[in-house]
C-alpha cells in the first residue's frame, strides 16, 4: 500500500511538473530554463501555488532565505498557475535557495507530500498591459501631505452605513443600496477639502468634471472588497472619479457581454481613476475579497493594507443617452423592449441578426464546419436524386456531398452566400419568411439554427409555414432552435471552462423580461436575449457583435408545428443544447 501511494504521488508530481514546463514552453517562449546555468531568477513548481490562501506561507518560505526577493505569480480566472518565478537579490542567493529547497517537502505544507521543483530561468516573462477603453489612471495625482489631510478628515467623519465588506460615508446625496441610485439629498454637502483636490488636478490639465454632487467614501480593511457592478446608467452621468488612498489595489473589470473577459487594473496609492465610455457603461468593476493581489504590471504579490476610496458622481437629471443602449437600464422609450409587432421585429432582426452576420461572415465560416448528427442522419434518410433545401444554409456546410442528392441552399446573408458559392454550392439569396421557390418544390427541407433568430412567435410560425409551402406533400422538414436549457451541451461545457470568481451584488437586479438583455456567458435568465460574438478572441479590442436569440422551452417548437394546417409532427428531440422538430407535409 505504501509503495502504491508513493507511486501515485510520483505520478501526480510528474503530471504537475510536465504541465508547468509545457506552459512555459508554449506561453512564455522567450524564457529559457536551466538546471546548471545559474541566474538570480528561479522557476519553481508546486501545487500550493494555485491557491491564493497559501501565498503568505510561500512568501515566507522564500523571504526567510532572501528578504528582498520578489515572487511573480500568474493568475488565471479564479485560480493561479502551479508555478512561480522568484527574483532573488543575487545569483549566489538564488543558488543557495535552489540547493536548499529543490526536491524538498516544505514543513508548512502539512497536507502535501509533493516536493518543490526549482531551476534557473534566464528572465521573467513580460506581458502586454491592457485596460478597458475609456479608463484613465492618473498616478501620483495627490501628494503624501494631501493624503494625510484626507485621511485625518475621514477619520473624524461618522459612518453613514456599515456594509458587509466596507464602511461607507456619503456627501451631497445619499447612495441608496436598495436601488443603486442617489436621489435623496444628504444632510452634509460635499466638503471643500474633497473638491479642492479635484480643482488642483484640473489645473494640471486633467479633464475632470466640475458637476459632481454625490460623494461616497469607502473604508476597506485588509482583505475586503466590493462586488462586481456597473454604476447605474440612469442614475449617474458618464464620468465616475475615484481617489485611491493608503494602499495599492487591483480593480477587476469584466465585460458585461462576456463574463470570461476580465482585465485587472492596478490602482496605485494616491492615484485618481476616471471611468468613461466602455469602462463606465459596458464593464462591471469590483474588488475581490482577498489579502493579496497580483500586480498586472509585473505579476508581483501585493499585500493589501487598510484602504480608502473616494468616489465622485453626478446625479443624472435627464434620461441616459449613452452609446451602449443594450447595457443601459433605461430602454430608450422601448428601443430595447421585446418587439410587439411585425415592424418592430423586422427592425430588431435587421440590426441584431442580418447586419451582424454580414459583419462576421468570414469569421463565422471558419468556426462552422462540423455537421450535427441529427442533420447528417436526416440527409442520409432520402433516396438518390431527392431535391433538398437548406433554408438558412450559412456557409454551405450541409450542401456538399457525393450521395447523389440535389441540394440547394438559401440565406439572407450575402457574405455567407458568397462563401458557399465559392465552395461550388448552389445558393439563392432570400429570407426564410419569403422563400424564393414555388410551392411543392422539395422532397426535404432542413433549417439549422435559424428559427431562433425570429423575434416574435408569429414570425417563427410564418417561417415554418414557408418551409411547409415549398415542401411537396409527403415531404419532410427538420428544424432546430437553441434551447433555454443548455445542460450537457457543448455550449454549457464551454461556459463551465470559463471559470470566474463568484459575483456578489449589494442588491440583485430583478429579471427584466420586458426588454432584451445581454447574455454574459453564464446561465440564460430569459428566453429573448442578445448573445455576443467576439470577432477576434486574441484581442481585448476585438470587435464584438450582439445577435438576437429566442431560446426555446421544452415543447415550444412542437406547439409551433401544431399551428400549421398542413403538417403533422413526426418527432421532437433535444440534442446538444438545441430542440429539434421533424414534421411532414400532409
Amino acid at each position: 500500500m505504501v509503495a502504491k501511494r508513493e507511486k501515485n504521488e510520483e505520478q501526480k508530481y510528474q503530471k504537475n511538473l510536465q504541465k508547468a514546463l509545457k506552459e512555459v514552453r508554449t506561453k512564455h517562449d522567450s524564457v529559457v530554463l536551466s538546471e546548471n546555468e545559474p541566474s538570480n531568477i528561479l522557476f519553481a513548481v508546486h501545487t500550493s501555488f494555485k491557491a491564493a490562501a497559501m501565498f503568505p506561507d510561500v512568501q515566507n518560505c522564500f523571504s526567510s532565505l532572501d528578504k528582498f526577493c520578489e515572487l511573480v505569480v500568474y493568475p488565471e480566472h479564479c485560480d493561479y498557475k502551479n508555478y512561480i518565478f522568484v527574483r532573488c537579490s543575487s545569483t549566489d542567493i538564488a543558488t543557495e535557495i535552489k540547493e536548499k529547497l529543490n526536491g524538498t517537502r516544505p514543513e508548512w505544507l502539512k497536507q502535501s507530500t509533493m516536493p518543490f521543483y526549482i531551476c534557473y530561468s534566464n528572465k521573467i516573462p513580460q506581458k502586454k498591459l491592457v485596460i478597458p477603453k475609456g479608463l484613465t489612471v492618473i498616478e501620483n495625482a495627490i501628494s503624501e501631505e494631501q493624503e494625510e489631510l484626507l485621511m485625518g478628515f475621514i477619520e473624524k467623519c461618522s459612518p453613514s452605513e456599515v456594509l458587509k465588506n466596507r464602511t461607507v460615508i456619503h456627501f451631497g446625496h445619499v447612495f441608496d443600496y436598495s436601488s443603486n441610485t442617489a436621489t435623496t439629498v444628504a444632510s452634509d454637502s460635499i466638503p471643500e477639502i474633497l473638491t479642492e483636490i479635484l480643482k488642483q488636478s484640473r489645473k494640471s490639465g486633467h479633464k475632470i468634471d466640475e458637476t459632481f454632487d454625490q460623494v461616497t467614501i469607502n473604508v476597506y480593511e485588509p482583505g475586503q472588497g466590493i462586488p462586481m457592478h456597473v454604476d447605474t446608467h440612469s442614475a449617474f452621468e458618464e464620468q465616475i472619479c475615484v481617489i485611491n488612498l493608503c494602499s495599492d489595489i487591483v480593480m477587476k473589470y469584466r465585460d458585461c457581454a462576456n463574463n470570461a473577459t476580465s482585465i485587472d487594473v492596478l490602482m496605485p496609492r494616491r492615484a485618481i481613476v476616471l471611468m468613461e465610455g466602455a469602462s463606465r457603461y459596458k464593464y462591471k468593476h469590483g474588488i475581490l475579497n482577498r489579502r493579496y493581489d497580483v500586480s498586472p504590471v509585473d505579476n508581483t504579490l501585493l499585500e493589501r493594507q487598510k484602504r480608502i476610496s473616494i468616489t465622485f458622481r453626478t446625479v443624472r437629471k435627464v434620461p441616459c443617452e449613452c452609446p451602449f443602449p443594450e447595457y443601459c437600464d433605461w430602454d430608450r422609450n422601448g428601443e430595447m423592449a421585446r418587439p410587439q409587432g411585425d415592424d418592430e421585429a423586422a427592425r430588431l432582426e435587421s440590426k441584431y441578426v442580418n447586419e451582424v452576420y454580414e459583419n462576421i461572415a468570414d469569421h463565422f465560416d471558419i468556426t462552422r464546419f462540423s455537421r450535427w448528427p441529427a442533420f447528417s442522419n436526416f440527409l442520409s434518410s432520402f433516396a438518390e436524386f431527392s431535391v433538398l433545401l437548406d433554408a438558412g444554409c450559412g456557409n454551405g456546410k450541409y450542401l456538399a456531398g457525393d450521395d447523389k442528392l440535389v441540394r440547394i441552399g438559401s440565406d439572407i446573408c450575402h457574405g455567407l452566400l458568397k462563401i458557399a458559392y465559392q465552395k461550388s454550392c448552389a445558393v439563392v439569396r432570400c429570407d426564410n419568411l419569403s422563400l424564393a421557390f414555388k410551392n411543392n418544390s422539395f422532397d426535404g427541407v432542413l433549417c439549422a439554427a435559424v428559427i431562433h433568430h425570429f423575434s416574435t412567435e408569429e414570425r417563427r410560425v410564418f417561417a415554418l409555414k414557408e418551409i411547409t409551402r415549398v415542401l411537396r406533400v409527403g415531404g419532410r422538414a427538420l428544424v432546430s432552435g437553441w434551447a433555454m436549457d443548455q445542460a450537457e451541451s457543448q455550449y454549457e461545457k464551454m461556459r463551465k471552462n470559463k471559470k470566474t470568481e463568484e459575483d456578489e451584488v449589494d442588491t440583485p437586479a430583478p429579471p427584466q423580461t420586458h426588454r432584451l438583455t445581454v447574455h454574459d456567458g453564464t446561465i440564460f435568465t430569459q428566453q429573448d436575449m442578445l448573445v455576443p460574438w467576439e470577432s477576434n478572441k486574441k484581442s481585448m479590442d476585438g470587435s464584438q457583435f450582439l445577435r438576437y436569440y429566442h431560446l426555446f422551452a421544452e415543447g415550444e417548437m412542437e406547439n409551433l408545428v401544431g399551428k400549421l394546417d398542413n403538417a403533422k409532427l413526426i418527432r421532437s428531440f433535444y440534442e446538444q443544447g438545441n430542440w429539434f422538430v421533424e414534421f411532414e407535409k400532409i
